[in-house]
C-alpha cells in the first residue's frame, strides 16, 4: 500500500468511524460517472456515508475522466450518491466495502431536474459540532478551503468555516436537519451537496483538481459573500 495512504487511512477510519477487522488495510471505492460511453460526467460531486448514519461523511467529486477513487475505507456498507448541475442525481444504496475486493461504482446521469431533496425530519433540537479535515485525493492537507453550509428550510445563519494550514475543519452551533453544503478552493473543483445531520458532524473531503479545459459552472464563477452592514453601521478601523 502507498505509504502516503497508510498515514491517511486513521483519520477516516475516524472520521468514518466503522469497525476494521484486524489486519484489514482497507479498501479504496473506486468508481465512475458518465452520460454515455464516450461522455464522462467532470466535477460530479460525490458523498459517501455509512448506511444509516446522518453525521459521518466523506465528499469529493469525480476527476478530468469521470473517475472516482477514495481513500482507503473500513469494511462497511455505505451510501454514495452522485450530483451534477443540470442531471438528475443518482443514489447508491448498499455499497459494500470489503477488504480485500474493490467495490466499484458506476453510473450513468442523465439530464434532468437536480432539485435538492426535501428537508430531514428533525427529532433534536441540540446544537451540534464540526470536525473534520479537507485532503487531497493522495492525503496532502489543504488550508484556506472555504466550507458553507445552509439550511434547507431557511432556518437559522449560514455557516462558513475554513480549513487551517494542517487542513482541519471545526465548526459548531449547527442545529440538525438537512444542510446544503458547498466546498470551494482555488485550482479544485467544487463540491456540493446535501448533508442530513442528527449527531456531531464528522466530515472530510477529498478534492480533485480542475482540468486546465474545464468549464465551470455559473455558481463557481460568483464571488464570495460579504456581510451587508445595517445602515447607519461605521466600519471597524
Amino acid at each position: 500500500m502507498d505509504f502516503r495512504r497508510m498515514l491517511i487511512f486513521p483519520v477516516l477510519a475516524m472520521i468514518l468511524a466503522l469497525p476494521v477487522a484486524g489486519g484489514n488495510n482497507g479498501t479504496s471505492l473506486k468508481g465512475s460517472a458518465s452520460l454515455d460511453r464516450n461522455r464522462p460526467v467532470v466535477g460530479a460531486s460525490v458523498r459517501i456515508s455509512p448506511e444509516n448514519d446522518r453525521s459521518r461523511y466523506l465528499l469529493t467529486s469525480t476527476d478530468g475522466q469521470g473517475l472516482l477513487e477514495t481513500m482507503d475505507l473500513p469494511d462497511g456498507d455505505y451510501q454514495v450518491s452522485f450530483t451534477k448541475e443540470g442531471l438528475t442525481p443518482v443514489m447508491k444504496s448498499a455499497v459494500n466495502v470489503r477488504f480485500p475486493f474493490r467495490p466499484v461504482v458506476e453510473v450513468k446521469m442523465t439530464p434532468g431536474p437536480d432539485s435538492e431533496p426535501a428537508p430531514a425530519a428533525v427529532d433534536s433540537e441540540d446544537l451540534l459540532d464540526l470536525t473534520g479535515r479537507v485532503l487531497t485525493r493522495e492525503g496532502d492537507p489543504v488550508a484556506d478551503v472555504t466550507v458553507r453550509l445552509v439550511r434547507l428550510d431557511g432556518g437559522g445563519d449560514p455557516l462558513k468555516i475554513r480549513s487551517a494550514e494542517d487542513g482541519t475543519l471545526t465548526g459548531s452551533e449547527l442545529a440538525p436537519g438537512s444542510w446544503a453544503v458547498e466546498v470551494r478552493a482555488a485550482g479544485f473543483l467544487s463540491i456540493r451537496s446535501v448533508l442530513d445531520l442528527e449527531g456531531p458532524v464528522l466530515l472530510v473531503a477529498l478534492l480533485i483538481p480542475q482540468p486546465a479545459s474545464y468549464l465551470a459552472p455559473a455558481m463557481d464563477l460568483l464571488p464570495d459573500e460579504q456581510p451587508v452592514p445595517p445602515a447607519g453601521a461605521t466600519p471597524l478601523p
